[in-house]
Parts: C-alpha cells; structure tokens; sequence
C-alpha cells in the first residue's frame, strides 16, 4: 500500500526558517492527530495557528526543527526536506505466529528553499534531508 503523499514547497527567508517550520508541523499534527486533544493558538510573522497543546508534541517538533536548522547551517544548504510521515500498527498473521507491522498512510514531505544574500557569485549547494517524524 502505497501513502498519500502531500507535497509542500516554500521559499522562506532564513531568519524565519524555524518559526515556520514549526507552525506547518503543529498545523498538520494538530489536523491528523487522532483522540482528544487540548488545542492553543500560536502567533508567528502576524498569522495565528492551531498547536496541540501537548509537552510531548511540543519537544517532537522542537526538536526536528532544530536538527533541521542545524543541518542547513552546518552544510550551507539553502533548500532542505523534512516529511512527518503517519504510521498504523497493523498485526499480521501468520500459520502459528502474530506480528506486528507499521503501514504509512500518509506523508508530508515539506519542502524549503532558504532566501540569503551571496557573495560568491551564486553557488548554491542543494541537500535534501529528509527527516521521519514519527508519533
């Protein structure tokens, strides 16, 4: 079974990076996120999000923002992939055995291409990277 894939592409001024970063990962957890949930709004670049107000929720997206930006600052890339991937838990049978599986169903491969200025006449080195944010 192959996922529903969700493409977005932005181009985003590299100070803002994270702040936007942030506010796409909460606005697709806070749609897909199954069970009752404690929502909040959040204010970034004068545009007002739904987050899930959850501590966990909160360091999983801090911290794949952070190796995000910490990977396009330390590679000077200006265009970098990150994709949150939902997964099920399926139990497969066998003869005398059970297991359990994971099935993507859907992903969200977010896209973004960094605006800086250049001096070196416009060399720019391109690095997807792609990193699963699993739940």
């Amino acid at each position: 079974m192959n996922p529903e894939v969700y493409p977005i592409e932005l181009t985003v001024d590299r100070t803002a990076v994270a702040d936007i970063l942030r506010g796409i990962l909460h606005t697709i957890l806070f749609y897909r996120v199954f069970g009752n949930i404690k929502p909040k709004e959040v204010d970034v670049l004068d545009i007002t999000y739904s987050a899930i107000d959850d501590p966990e929720i909160e360091k999983k997206v801090d911290d794949n923002v952070d190796q995000f930006m910490r990977i396009l600052e330390t590679q000077g890339n200006q265009k970098g992939q990150i994709a949150v991937m939902f997964h099920e838990k399926r139990t497969k049978k066998a003869w005398f055995s059970k297991s359990e599986e994971e099935i993507c169903w859907e992903q969200w491969a977010v896209t973004i291409n960094t605006v800086i200025c250049r001096t070196d006449g416009g060399n720019y080195l391109y690095l997807i990277v792609t990193l699963i944010f699993k739940l």
